[in-house]
């Protein structure tokens, strides 16, 4: 692996370390939590043994029928979604591993419990994006959006279709802004629902929700990946050109749309990638690849 570094202005970004990455299950955003699955022997049935982690030690472990997808809260609450696209059923699970309550909802896709864990949510394909309280009951539905973003605590609920983006604030209706292109890839929200980030396939763009207004407009290449700070004060992107130059580059941009920092490596292998960024709440920044974690300091 071939990197390159560059510091610009405004901060100082130092590497830490990098560290072996291989995650067998489902990760909380805080680290805290991992669910884990094994398949048991059963000639009648498919039968998973789920597994809780916290902090690396066994909370619980059970046995249920069928393939399942697992979802784990920063408190360890959870929901699994069945593969079944037409008739799936959502289990949701509290910190202990026993059921709360199961909804059915066709045509699942993404889903993520908010930072507090007190809300989940998750696009349905023929029904639109649901709103459930920990419990697995429905808060809300908000209709089709196929891009989304919501705020630590899910009050502030960004929602895209089209070109336009509106947003919400305890479901009543704040701001409506444009977004350049249909095609959205990424978006992200500030913890506290200030500032919204998102990529499409060709360009970045900056919200700042409470003045309803556009903050900047940037065109980057083959941006796929975007994180935001917790505060929202700097925005990290991945970018990778595999069919050009076999690079993959990580940007930081301040609100101001300004060029920060910059991270460069080239591919050591044909099926290494970058898949994921993230700014953490203690300012580090962390690189995932395929097999490792890459993490600088923030200053």
């Amino acid at each position: 692996m071939v990197a390159l570094c560059i510091c610009l202005i405004g901060i100082s970004v130092s590497f830490i370390e990098k560290t072996p990455y291989v995650k067998d299950g489902n990760e909380s955003q805080n680290g805290t939590y991992e669910i884990m699955t094994a398949y048991v022997p059963n000639v009648e049935m498919f039968v998973e043994r789920v597994s809780l982690f916290k902090d690396g030690l066994i909370a619980w472990s059970r046995e249920f029928s069928g393939k399942r997808h697992y979802i784990v809260s920063n408190n360890g609450t959870a929901v699994s979604t069945t593969p079944i696209a037409e008739n799936a059923v959502l289990d949701f699970y509290d910190a202990r591993g026993i059921s709360q309550n199961s909804v059915k909802i066709p045509f699942p896709r993404g889903g993520g419990f908010t930072k507090n864990g007190e809300f989940f949510f998750i696009l349905s394909g023929t029904e639109g994006l649901y709103m459930f309280d920990k419990a697995g009951a429905v808060v809300n539905n908000f209709g089709i959006y196929p891009s989304y973003a919501f705020s630590e605590d899910g009050r502030v609920v960004a929602l895209i279709s089209k070109n336009s983006l509106t947003v919400k604030v305890d479901n009543i209706p704040v701001a409506e802004m444009s977004v350049p292109s249909a095609h959205v890839r990424s978006v992200v929200m500030s913890d506290d629902g200030k500032i919204l980030a998102l990529i499409d396939n060709q360009y970045i763009c900056v919200y700042d929700l409470i003045a309803g207004a556009q903050l900047y407009q940037r065109q980057i290449k083959s941006p796929t990946t975007l994180a935001i700070s917790p505060n929202g004060t700097l925005i990290a992107i991945k970018c990778e050109e595999r069919n050009i130059t076999s690079h993959v580059t990580t940007y930081l941009f301040n609100l101001e749309g300004e060029l920060l920092w910059q991270w460069s490596y080239k591919f050591s292998r044909e099926y290494e990638t970058v898949h994921r960024v993230d700014i953490t709440d203690d300012n580090e920044l962390h690189i995932y690849s395929t097999d490792h974690l890459f993490r600088f300091s923030i200053r």
